[in-house]
């Protein structure tokens, strides 16, 4: 349960068949050994109202359907067993709470608690760690991911975090702040208001000398909070960032490990809704004496990647009115820049210097300077200032007072660059460096400023890319709603993409793999391209893609892909006799020598391995030149949706129309089949109006009509006797 829904015997995985007998078997393990009411199943099984008549026959349905797959036939019950029965008022499994990771896991985690109230930190660590390593992924997130969302699965999240700080508040203590950083930056940036955890990181940066790193985890959660809920942080965690800022001695470590320090320093947290949370361990540093919080904090100095954007804004306004527009123009500034995740370092006069660092939302520094130079030009364009910025990015010397969220000083050859390519931007444009512009060339266009390469213009108008990503719009969402579709109602789809060679097949499937990756919700693709040379080769594009999933390479011995093929299936088919056969049926698939191969026995073993696939996470396969290939791959790409009906697999078979050509019957007659034809986007000759060209005596509709499309040298492009005059003259 502690992610996706799995069921395992001694020999192998359970088939647990669609979402809804997997919902079901998900809420009565949420409370095993208790009778689920047949209403309780139904309203968590479909949203309110939405129920539809034959609900209780669904929910019948899928009962059976999972004492098949459990082998209960709802029978006795002998120990050990599992054994779905019918109870009234609704239904009742029976199972030892011993084989349900979910119990194990609380099991543990109420062990390690215990363990560090008693004075055994160490153990209880141990132990939360042992309960902890059980997750794998989000309770139920097979469930969640089709749009499950049940109170009791928020509870159960909820447990995992509780527990997680419970473990690192033992490690502090026992002052393994370093084997814990990389699990409290994770979980500060996934639980952005959870105070607790923000305190166990600044504590961590703290005491791994990272004070500005510490103060700074604080300003980024103080303004997510005030953001979000208009509250400011809580008195604990005001007194832990003034202790930093003074660097209180009360803060280190008195020696290698916390064991030895005095019970009184041990305290009972409280969660940020104000909820009593589990008792737990941590380090409570004594406050501050006047003499130590009275010295200044000392500036930090680091030299750090980062991005700089100078504006400047010109005013052709007046002595007296300068002052008020330059104000107008660096809150306007200030605003832009802040939206982007920058920070104004200095505004003096017509010119603002501002620092961009770190990714936020994805998006690196040197993206986001440019998104802002671009915005700040929107803005003050239409607000009268002649614009110009520049943009450049490299390694910089910046300081800064610990507790301040703006550096004090930016310098080094970055910052000349910079205002370098400042004095020869001409008003109304970007210029960025050549770092900035590899940065960024994947998401905007630039033209050479220099003719050398070194200084780029940002260009206002969309680049090809843009243009063919537009023309495609809705033939994208088509597609991506496709995938949506067949993920959360676990039901396959064949998607033919039709094309000449010039209608941009390629770059579409790439861009609906970029969307794809960009979603929310996790999608795997696979993809394999036919080539005219494998007539002999029938399993060619099966080769490819389980070499691209196993991540197997052209340089790998035979051992070393063996390896990686064998690793690959048994974490998707845990049973051992199981995960050997699929390996065995596979080896043909990614030997380099030719040898005699048993055609059926290989595709069956490539589509099972497919299944196994998408049983764990929603799949795309795409096969490029599919008219290519020949009829066994034809027949078997055309019937995969039809062998793996209850999948999450779009199939995408991507062809010239000469495909229809070959196989007139390709895909007909399938419920879940969809035909895209893309056509060729080339610019086509625009309409005439010819209302406002008047003839002149002498001259024939035939004769102008020529003279206007026909290129020089050319003959007419009207044949005599075409064109027509109608009864006005035309």
């Amino acid at each position: 349960m502690l992610g996706p829904l799995e069921a395992e015997n001694e020999l192998q995985r359970l088939p647990l068949g669609g979402i809804k007998q997997r919902a079901t078997l998900g809420l009565l393990l949420l409370q095993p050994n208790r009778v689920a009411a047949t209403s309780q199943l139904v309203r968590a099984l479909w949203p309110i109202n939405a129920a539809p008549r034959s609900a209780r026959k669904i929910l019948h349905n899928a009962v059976w359907g999972l004492r098949r797959a459990l082998g209960t036939p709802g029978g006795e019950h002998d120990a050990g067993e599992v054994t779905l029965v019918s109870q009234s008022p609704g239904y009742l499994l029976r199972v030892d709470p011993e084989r349900i990771d979910l119990y194990r896991f609380q099991a543990l985690t109420r062990e390690g608690r215990a363990a560090v109230a008693a004075g055994s930190p160490e153990k209880g660590a141990a132990l939360l760690r042992d309960g902890l390593s059980l997750w794998r992924g989000p309770a139920l997130a097979d469930l969640v991911e089709a749009g499950i969302s049940w109170p009791e699965l928020a509870a159960v999240q909820g447990t995992r975090l509780d527990a997680a700080e419970d473990y690192f508040d033992a490690e502090l203590f026992l002052g393994n702040h370093l084997a814990v950083l990389g699990e409290l930056e994770t979980m500060a940036e996934t639980q952005v208001l959870r105070e607790r955890s923000c305190g166990q990181l600044m504590l961590a940066l703290y005491r791994s000398g990272r004070q500005a790193d510490a103060l700074d985890a604080y300003r980024r959660w103080r303004t997510a909070l005030v953001d979000k809920l208009g509250l400011e942080p809580g008195r604990e965690l005001q007194r832990l960032q003034h202790e930093i800022l003074t660097q209180a001695p009360a803060l280190a470590l008195s020696g290698p490990t916390q064991v030895d320090r005095p019970r009184e320093q041990i305290r009972v947290e409280q969660s940020v809704q104000g909820q009593p949370a589990p008792r737990h361990l941590a380090a409570v540093p004594a406050p501050a004496t006047r003499d130590e919080s009275a010295e200044s904090p000392p500036v930090v100095a680091e030299r750090a990647q980062v991005t700089v954007l100078i504006i400047r804004a010109d005013h052709d306004a007046d002595r007296d009115r300068l002052d008020d527009a330059h104000e107008r123009v660096a809150e306007a500034l200030l605003a832009t820049v802040a939206g982007h995740g920058g920070e104004v370092v200095a505004s003096i006069g017509s010119m603002s210097l501002t620092l961009f660092s770190g990714s936020t939302a994805g998006a690196g520094h040197a993206e986001r300077a440019v998104r802002a130079a671009r915005a700040a030009r929107d803005v003050l364009d239409a607000g009268g200032p002649e614009f110009r910025a520049a943009v450049a990015t490299g390694e910089a010397l910046v300081r800064r007072r610990p507790g301040s969220a703006v550096p004090e000083v930016v310098g080094g050859a970055l910052l000349d660059r910079c205002e370098s390519l400042l004095r020869l931007a001409p008003a109304g444009h970007v210029h960025v460096s050549g770092e900035t512009r590899s940065a960024t060339e994947s998401v905007f266009h630039y033209s050479a400023a220099d003719g050398v390469g070194r200084r780029w213009q940002l260009e206002t108008r969309r680049s090809a890319e843009d243009d063919f990503v537009a023309g495609r719009q809705w033939d994208l969402q088509l597609l991506v709603g496709l995938m949506q579709r067949t993920r959360h109602r676990e039901m396959p789809h064949l998607v033919t993409l039709l094309g000449e060679p010039d209608a941009g097949k390629t770059r579409f499937v790439q861009e609906f793999a970029r969307r794809l990756d960009a979603e929310p919700e996790p999608t795997l693709v696979l993809s394999g391209t036919v080539h005219a040379c494998d007539d002999e080769d029938h399993l060619a594009v099966h080769r490819e893609m389980v070499a691209s999933y196993c991540g197997i390479t052209l340089y790998d011995a035979a051992s070393a892909a063996r390896e990686k093929l064998d690793a690959a299936v048994r974490v998707l088919v845990p049973a051992r006799l199981r995960a050997e056969g699929l390996v065995s049926a596979l080896l043909p698939l990614i030997s380099r020598e030719r040898v005699p191969v048993d055609l059926p026995r290989a595709l069956t073993a490539w589509r099972q391995f497919l299944a196994e696939i998408a049983a764990r996470c929603p799949l795309a396969v795409v096969v490029d030149q599919i008219h290519l290939a020949d009829e066994a791959t034809l027949d078997f790409v055309q019937d995969l949706t039809d062998e793996l009906r209850s999948s999450p697999l779009l199939v995408v078979a991507v062809a010239r129309p000469s495909l229809l050509r070959r196989r007139p019957g390709w895909a007909g007659g399938k419920l879940h089949a969809t035909t895209i034809m893309l056509e060729d986007r080339k610019p086509r000759p625009a309409a005439l109006s010819m209302s406002a060209v008047p003839l002149e005596r002498g001259l024939s509709l035939e004769m102008v009509m020529n003279g206007l499309l026909s290129p020089v040298g050319a003959g007419p492009a009207f044949p005599p006797g075409l064109l027509t005059v109608n009864e006005a003259g035309w």
